[in-house]
């Protein structure tokens, strides 16, 4: 177990193998983010959770350093949040996600955006749409 601070202000807890970041850690950037989880050989893997200064929350799987496989993210100042799969930091395959206004959608994703089958639910509780997603909008059939 060691303790790095950095030259760029960031700074390092936990264990170490072969001079690299391996094992379990907390990561600390200088701009108030904060790691705590696992790492293999330098970076984010296996599972950990993220906190950001504005409020926002990361709980879950990291690949190579990336948001990957299942995850838990609140939005900053709890302002909504996303539950599902992640690949490359981007909200992939099946997931939820309550906003701010309300708003809430179950479905699929592409590279952050609804794409694919999907509901969106208002706040008041009336479907919005329930069908194919394509970039972010809906596919309205005519």
């Amino acid at each position: 177990f060691d303790v790095a601070a950095f030259s760029n202000g960031d700074s390092y807890e936990g264990e170490y193998r072969n001079g690299a970041r391996h094992g379990r850690g907390s990561y600390t950037w200088k701009d108030g983010r904060v790691y705590e989880g696992s790492f293999i050989n330098d970076k984010r893997h296996g599972s950990g959770v993220c906190k950001w200064p504005n409020g926002a929350v990361y709980d879950g799987e990291y690949f190579e350093g990336c948001r990957e496989g299942h995850g838990h993210f609140t939005f900053p100042n709890k302002s909504g949040y996303y539950l599902g799969s992640w690949i490359g930091d981007e909200f992939e395959g099946y997931g939820v996600c309550q906003r701010e206004d309300g708003r809430f959608y179950a479905g699929q994703w592409k590279v952050g955006r609804k794409d694919g089958p999907g509901v969106e639910i208002s706040k008041r509780g009336e479907v919005q749409h329930d069908g194919e997603w394509r970039n972010g909008h809906p596919v309205i059939s005519r």
